[in-house]
């Protein structure tokens, strides 16, 4: 019986630790997915929105804020 606590004892903390990690994880996949550029190179059309700025070198749009590309940090 001993050995039964001893086991839900680190087996408990572990597991628990466990789902807070894949939780993290899938939210930080779920957020990179959800914020990647367009690239012209996939074959998907960059956003030429007229209110942003698309980078002369790579073609991506760009916040009218930004100065430089965010994807390949050329000044714009």
């Amino acid at each position: 019986m001993l050995e039964l606590l001893w086991l839900a004892a680190l087996v408990g903390p572990l597991l628990v630790g466990l789902a807070i990690g894949l939780y993290v994880l899938r939210n930080i996949v779920r957020d990179a997915a959800a914020h990647e550029p367009t690239h012209p190179e996939a074959g998907a059309k960059p956003d030429f929105d007229s209110s942003r700025h698309v980078c002369p070198n790579c073609e991506t749009a760009n916040d009218p804020t930004f100065e430089y590309c965010c994807e390949c940090a050329t000044k714009l």
